[in-house]
């Protein structure tokens, strides 16, 4: 959902937008909002993950906005949504295989300069067919 879209379904009309303090800092923008900030904002995708964060922050908010602010992000499509996780996990994921070897190259570093080498050679063996 694009952050006009989201506004538009929140305030139910199509001009003269606000944003709370805690809706601006999980989207990413300045505030207090300046002239042009939804000229500037308005096709940006509101994530999977930013909606959860507003869903969070809303729940807390005493705005008379924040019910009708749920009530929009409610209405983000499934598909869309689940997109969005798919997108997550595969970050996820490819940030694990960074880790792990970047760790292993650490790992296997530090036995080359002990002279152990042999040691990490054969533990990489185990299991494998001779």
């Amino acid at each position: 959902m694009k952050i006009k879209e989201y506004l538009q379904k929140k305030y139910g009309r199509n001009s003269s937008f606000g944003l709370l303090a805690v809706e601006a800092k999980v989207l990413g923008i300045i505030y207090p909002l300046r002239k042009g900030w939804l000229e500037a904002c308005q096709e940006n995708e509101i994530s999977a993950g930013q909606c959860a964060k507003l869903v969070k922050v809303l729940k807390t908010s005493k705005s008379e906005y924040a019910a009708s602010a749920l009530a929009a992000l409610s209405s983000m499509p499934k598909q869309e949504q689940q997109a969005d996780r798919n997108q997550m996990d595969a970050d996820r994921w490819r940030f694990f295989r960074e880790q792990v070897t970047s760790d292993m190259l650490d790992a296997i570093d530090m036995a080359m300069n002990a002279g152990q080498i042999d040691e990490i050679i054969d533990a990489a063996r185990i299991g494998q067919p001779s």
